[in-house]
């Protein structure tokens, strides 16, 4: 399995626990990755402050991708497309790199036909000047591949995919990518660490008495199963998913995950551990 490397807490509070990776972490992180060839990044514009590591690492040695956000009112203004071709422009230089691996559009449950046509026309701009290598969306909601037609330039999609949130990998969806030639980037492996803690330790009442979660939390404990490599399993068993994005808090848990992803052995999972309650599977509804 492919593995990315996820920024969303690098200098910056993330997750039900808010936690934070420092500066001098960072960089142990990303020397890490680099020697055991993990290096591809992803990042956004709302959480990409730590370039500012690249006096310390040569970022680029890495292929770094971003996820951008856009409202209907800035897309409506007549300097659309050239205030976002400048951003990109200027997210680079600060990165001192030539161009984006990735560009996602982050919000693209949230846009509607007329914005997808103009962003459209953006993005195989920026393509076309070989800014960004591939073009594509992150997304939350399986309704929202409807509007994929609206947006016919995509290259790679972005999603939440977990033992409990196994929506987009339903058969009918990954026959519908393989004919649109769409990669598939799990995220949310670990639910934002939700997956990792023990029912005991969970902070917040309605996470202890979930029913899904008691009856993960019953099945690892009734196996003896770690968590992280249940997890790391559960998306290496999914041979559609071209890579995934893992979030860490410390070189330490990269080198474990590391480890854990060299297992080959193929593991069955309880077709009753998922759910689609979005107060559990959605952290933005945490």
């Amino acid at each position: 399995m492919k593995l990315v490397l996820g920024t969303a807490n690098f200098l910056r509070k993330y997750s039900y626990k808010n936690q934070l990776v420092g500066k001098k972490e960072i960089v142990k992180i990303l020397n890490f990755a680099y020697s055991k060839k993990i290096n591809c990044i992803d990042t956004a514009f709302e959480y990409d402050k730590f370039y500012q590591t690249n006096k310390e690492v040569d970022l680029k040695r890495f292929k770094i991708s971003s996820k951008i956000k856009f409202t209907t009112q800035t897309i409506k203004k007549k300097n659309f497309e050239k205030k976002y071709f400048d951003k990109v422009i200027n997210k680079l230089r600060l990165f001192k790199i030539k161009k984006f691996e990735n560009l996602f559009v982050h919000n693209f449950d949230e846009l509607d036909r007329k914005d997808l046509n103009k962003i459209k026309l953006l993005f195989l701009k920026l393509k076309k000047e070989k800014i960004i290598k591939n073009i594509g969306i992150s997304i939350y909601d399986v309704k929202n591949l409807n509007k994929i037609k609206y947006f016919d330039c995509i290259n790679i999609i972005q999603t939440p995919i977990n033992l409990f949130d196994r929506r987009f990998i339903k058969k009918d969806i990954l026959t519908f990518l393989k004919k649109k030639n769409i990669k598939l980037q799990a995220r949310s492996i670990f639910l934002q660490g939700l997956l990792l803690e023990k029912l005991e330790d969970l902070k917040k009442i309605r996470f202890k008495e979930n029913k899904t979660l008691k009856l993960y939390n019953s099945w690892i404990g009734k196996k003896e199963r770690q968590p992280l490599k249940t997890c790391l399993d559960f998306i290496k068993n999914e041979k559609n998913i071209y890579n995934a994005v893992v979030g860490i808090n410390n070189t330490q848990q990269l080198k474990e995950i590391v480890k854990l992803t060299r297992s080959k052995r193929k593991l069955n999972f309880p077709k009753k551990i998922f759910t689609l309650e979005e107060k559990i599977i959605d952290p933005r509804k945490w």
